[in-house]
């Protein structure tokens, strides 16, 4: 059930299959594999109902709107600014109030371990954007 409401997600922000992704990742390594396997079994009836059959019977094929998105950005990632590397460091930082975002921050790496279920899938969201 949580990985079929999560799967509503990727229908919203298209990237938030990375954290879906990473929540998966979190579950077959901590040896997790029957709720592993009902995750991400919710998330793909998800996305297959409310992305490909709303598709299908809107545009006439399935994840027609997902398509159209990668294939756009395929063809103009050149036509947006691009800057370094830590350039989307810098905006979240910047987004929270000095120091709240270096508490967060730090608190995140020191906590890593610990808190795995939310840091890696956030972390790699994190570093997609970077």
């Amino acid at each position: 059930m949580v990985g079929f409401i999560a799967g509503i997600s990727f229908s919203f922000r298209f990237q938030t299959i990375l954290i879906l992704g990473g929540i998966g990742l979190v579950l077959i390594f901590q040896k997790e594999f029957i709720k592993a396997f009902q995750f991400g079994l919710g998330v793909i009836l998800s996305i297959a109902l409310f992305q490909g059959v709303v598709d299908y019977l809107v545009w006439g094929k399935p994840f027609a709107e997902f398509l159209e998105y990668t294939n756009y950005n395929l063809h103009h990632s050149a036509e947006y600014p691009n800057g370094p590397w830590y350039n989307y460091t810098l905006l979240i930082i910047g987004l929270f109030i000095l120091p709240l975002s270096i508490y967060l921050f730090y608190g995140n790496i020191y906590r890593f371990r610990k808190y795995l279920l939310l840091s890696l899938p956030a972390a790699i969201f994190f570093i997609f954007h970077s």
